[in-house]
């Protein structure tokens, strides 16, 4: 067993003798790669960020504590393009803007240099440059309503606006009370836009968007002209009529009624059968309005026995009136429009009600478009 022993002992020996000279030979071998003071990596770019643009990006990041960085290399297209940097001792943050880029979408590489060429961790961001593909899928907002109330103030209620493309902004344009042009600018999260001097006869409206939440630069659709006509409020006008009855119908068929925007009340003329046709009804609209079309909702309950031809009148006085233009009002419920075929500027516009099948009449609602 002893002679086992000392076998082993001598072979295990051997071997190490004859290792020992290959591994010295091995690390002449790598020797010269080795730095011996080991690499300096400056501080690498932090928080770097590609801003989108049109035709462009920018690239913005911290400096960071290093003091010996002094310039900045970016990459990009594989490494095939690149543009230096120069970086101020007193700099914290840096920014540079890639001009004239396609339509596309970029990946950047930024490396940082100190005084002895030294060259850092490479740092990597994604950006897109947004062009003429990404402008024509831009959808204008659509306008739902208009109103125009008693002292002019116009307000446009927007339709759905194209957020999916990033809309924030809705921009219209109109001529004030003054006659200047004047532009205003709401967020695309407030559904009405409210013009307190508003002229007419018309308006511009575009929207403004922002490509992703990164991007420096907007871009916008082309004006849409709005020439399509107003919603006249009715709060502050006044009516009057010939006749109404004060006792049998509701608490009262007051003319009153027609402006309530309520379809369940409504004016009725005086049950008296010695009061017969014409009937009218006046409405002064307390300042002159150019009057393009007029709607009028029958009774929902009665709508019979009732008017069968009117005559829409105009005056500057409320006293002498002016026919403007002749119709027939049809036996059913819902509302019923009439356009004037020369609309007309007035303060006060008519109903003058010719004909029925009975000495009476009677109307739910008065709506006036114009502006």
């Amino acid at each position: 067993m002893k002679t086992k022993f000392y076998l082993y002992l001598v072979l295990t020996i051997g071997i190490f003798i004859s290792l020992f000279p290959g591994c010295k030979k091995m690390d002449a071998t790598y020797k010269k790669f080795v730095v011996p003071a080991g690499i300096t990596y400056p501080g690498k770019a932090n928080n770097l960020v590609a801003h989108s643009g049109i035709n462009r990006i920018q690239l913005s990041w911290l400096r960071g504590t290093d003091p010996k960085v002094v310039k900045a290399r970016i990459f990009w297209n594989n490494y095939t393009d690149s543009v230096e940097v120069a970086i101020l001792a007193n700099q914290e943050s840096i920014s540079y803007t890639i001009e004239n880029l396609p339509e596309n979408t970029y990946s950047f590489i930024v490396k940082t240099y100190d005084i002895n060429g030294n060259v850092s961790i490479p740092v990597e961001a994604i950006g897109t440059s947004y062009g003429e593909s990404y402008k024509k899928t831009l959808l204008n907002i659509s306008v739902s309503k208009t109103t125009i109330s008693v002292g002019d103030s116009l307000a446009v209620t927007w339709g759905a606006a194209d957020i999916t493309n990033g809309a924030i902004f809705t921009e219209l344009r109109y001529t004030n009370q003054s006659g200047k042009t004047v532009i205003k600018r709401t967020s695309i999260n407030q559904p009405i836009t409210a013009i307190p001097d508003f002229s007419g006869p018309t308006f511009e409206y575009r929207t403004i968007f922002l490509p992703n939440s990164f991007a420096i630069d907007t871009c916008y659709t082309s004006y849409s002209v709005y020439n399509d006509i107003y919603l006249l409020l009715k709060k502050g006008m006044t009516i009057t009529a010939d006749v109404f009855e004060p006792t049998a119908q509701l608490p009262n068929g007051a003319p009153i009624f027609l402006l309530d925007d309520n379809l369940e009340t409504y004016w009725h003329s005086q049950q008296n059968a010695t009061l017969k046709y014409p009937h009218w009804l006046a409405v002064d609209l307390q300042r002159a309005v150019f009057i393009q079309k007029v709607v009028l909702n029958a009774r929902t309950s009665n709508f019979s026995n009732n008017f069968t031809a009117f005559t829409i009148q105009k005056s500057t006085d409320g006293i002498n009136w002016v026919d403007c233009q002749s119709y027939t009002f049809g036996t059913a419920t819902g509302p019923q429009t009439f356009t004037l075929t020369a609309p007309v500027t007035t303060r006060y516009i008519r109903f003058y009600l010719t004909k029925g099948p009975q000495y009476y009449a009677h109307l739910a609602e008065i709506t006036i478009w114009g502006y």
